[in-house]
């Protein structure tokens, strides 16, 4: 007897468990090519929107070298064109990514760059991905694009007056902080009749509040931004003479802003430490004085932690760079003058001390007289500058260090700081001139 096996069923029931398994693995897999293409294509997006920053950067850094170097009324030049929206432009390519920059040709300018740079390539669909094959024509590339509009300041010795990355602060409600023009003449500080409302008190700070004020602001204030309460981040009396006339101690809203972006380029050593000349005693004009340092015979000047007082003095004529290893300070009956046409800039490692106006500057012009904080004196030192019988005028360029202004006396110039205090019934005067020269900064970032 010979015993039969039905094959057929079985092989059919096999080939359709083959079938269905391949089914399954070709959704699985479908899926999970559509899944990698989505990431993928994501992972693609995010990484052109943030290369969109660096050629958006490159493009101000265009504008701002025209800018400074053709000035902001002679922009048509360098590839610069005029186009009918009374902007200037230009396109400048970095491989396979662009920059179309234009600026507005105010004083100060406005620039506007957008940056374009490849987007991720079209969705390949799943036959494709297998295929090796894309869907759409790649010959022409879509490009993702941001623009940014940045404002400009011309920071010559200071831009504005106070100028901090932290805290500014106006104690007592007889300190103040204005502007007036040097080339008028001495400031009256009797009668105000050269008194202006231009002064601009700038901080990169956020916090709440950045800029305090007791006493009165008279010209504008900005800040960094605070989305969540943005109202919180200046208090007190800023504003015009106008506004002031009307008894208001409230920020007049023309004048606050909160896009403030401004870079603090940190002082370094003018040369290296003992290769200047040690100033030594001597007389002149007739006067004998500790020091006598004469730009005409040395420009360069080192000393290491020099304490002027007691009845020591220091004598500056010509063009002098004094580089300073540790603290100064110039109190007690000391002083350092600094003779009229004469300019003094003097670096300090560490903290410095100007106690009872002991900084003469004969010519009365700020841009004669700079002091500037090395980095060292991050985290580490203080700097003030007390009022008494002598105005302090000159500037201050130290980003790294806390300036106190106090004494109820006068400073006419121009103030950079970590944080800036100005106490005690003090008046910061920004004189306007030092405008005159420098060159244009960035003030503000706003992308729209």
């Amino acid at each position: 007897m010979k015993t039969r096996i039905h094959r057929a069923d079985c092989q059919g029931s096999a080939l359709l468990l083959t079938l269905g398994t391949t089914l399954v693995i070709g959704i699985a897999m479908a899926s999970y090519l559509v899944f990698v293409a989505n990431q993928t294509r994501s992972t693609m997006r995010s990484q052109s929107w943030n290369s969109c920053v660096p050629v958006m950067e490159a493009g101000v850094e265009e504008a701002l070298s025209q800018i400074n170097y053709q000035g902001p009324t002679n922009l048509g030049t360098n590839g610069w064109t005029l186009g009918a929206d009374a902007l200037y432009h230009k396109t400048r390519w970095f491989g396979d990514s662009y920059c179309d920059v234009s600026i507005q040709p105010l004083d100060p300018p406005v620039i506007f760059s957008t940056g374009y740079v490849p987007g991720p390539a079209p969705t390949a669909s799943v036959t494709g991905m297998i295929l090796g094959t894309v869907n759409g024509s790649t010959s022409t590339p879509t490009y993702t694009r941001r623009t940014v509009k940045v404002a400009t300041v011309k920071q010559g010795t200071g831009a504005g007056g106070v100028n901090a990355k932290g805290l500014i602060t106006v104690s007592g409600s007889s300190s103040y902080i204005a502007s007036y023009r040097s080339s008028t003449g001495a400031y009256d500080k009797i009668g105000f009749t050269n008194r202006r409302a231009n002064a601009l008190a700038i901080s990169n700070g956020t916090t709440l509040p950045t800029i305090k004020v007791d006493g009165k602001i008279y010209g504008s204030a900005k800040t960094g931004p605070n989305a969540s309460n943005p109202n919180g981040l200046i208090t007190g009396a800023v504003g015009d003479d106008a506004w002031f006339a009307l008894g208001n101690t409230t920020p007049e809203a023309s004048h606050v802003t909160h896009d403030a972006a401004v870079t603090y380029n940190i002082p370094t050593a003018p040369f290296t430490y003992g290769t200047g000349f040690t100033p030594i005693a001597g007389a002149y004009a007739g006067t004998n004085y500790t020091y006598v340092l004469d730009g005409n015979l040395h420009p360069n000047f080192n000393l290491s932690g020099p304490n002027i007082g007691g009845g020591k003095s220091m004598v500056v004529s010509g063009n002098v760079t004094l580089y300073v290893s540790g603290d100064m300070a110039v109190s007690g009956g000391g002083f350092i003058y600094v003779a009229p046409g004469a300019t003094l800039k003097l670096y300090v490692s560490q903290k410095f001390t100007d106690s009872g106006g002991s900084v003469v500057n004969g010519s009365g012009v700020a841009k004669n007289v700079s002091l500037f904080g090395l980095d060292t004196t991050a985290g580490k030192y203080d700097w003030t500058v007390s009022g008494g019988l002598t105005d302090f005028i000159g500037t201050v360029n130290a980003p790294m260090a806390d300036l106190t202004v106090s004494g109820g006396g006068l400073a006419i110039g121009s103030f950079s700081a970590n944080t800036v205090t100005i106490s005690g019934g003090s008046n910061v005067i920004y004189d306007e001139d030092l405008s005159s020269g420098g060159n244009y900064v960035a003030s503000s970032w706003n992308e729209i």
